[in-house]
């Protein structure tokens, strides 16, 4: 199988990259639970913190956490990989994309029906439950979920 040229360097700068924007984000979300109190950190998702007060720092967050993925994508390019691994890049910036539109999609902001959107977003977000031991019963909601319908039906 033929292998495509690498460059540890540059590779190691790439995984360097990524880890700041990893760390950034991280930073940047803990700092937002402990900022904002109207929300609790405990029950919250973190999409709750894209709206309101700093929201616009922690969408910058997921921005920069965005490129970390298009980072990693391409510091595993330069690392000494199969030639048929160049979709890998693109598989990593792809998922940075659909990062940034989690950051700057605005889901269950409206009252009244959930759009599409909040009904994907709260799919897609919600914790997933143990099954019990039969499989015949359905899970409980959970308490994420409890607080995310109570604060979209405070929302204007």
């Amino acid at each position: 199988m033929p292998y495509a040229p690498t460059n540890p360097a540059r590779a190691a700068r790439f995984g360097t990259i990524a880890f700041a924007g990893v760390l950034v984000f991280a930073l940047v979300c803990v700092a937002a639970q402990i900022f904002r109190t109207d929300l609790d950190w405990t029950t919250a998702p973190l999409s709750f913190y894209l709206l309101g007060a700093h929201g616009q720092i922690v969408k910058a967050a997921y921005v920069a956490l965005a490129a970390s993925l298009v980072s990693l994508g391409l510091g595993f390019r330069a690392a000494c990989v199969p030639a048929r691994a160049r979709i890998a890049p693109a598989l990593f910036a792809l998922g940075g994309a659909a990062l940034v539109v989690t950051a700057f999609a605005e889901s269950a902001t409206r009252p009244g029906p959930h759009s599409l959107e909040a009904r994907i977003h709260g799919l897609a977000s919600r914790p997933r439950c143990r099954w019990p031991r039969s499989h015949s019963s359905r899970c409980s909601p959970t308490p994420c979920c409890a607080s995310a319908r109570a604060a979209s039906a405070r929302r204007p």
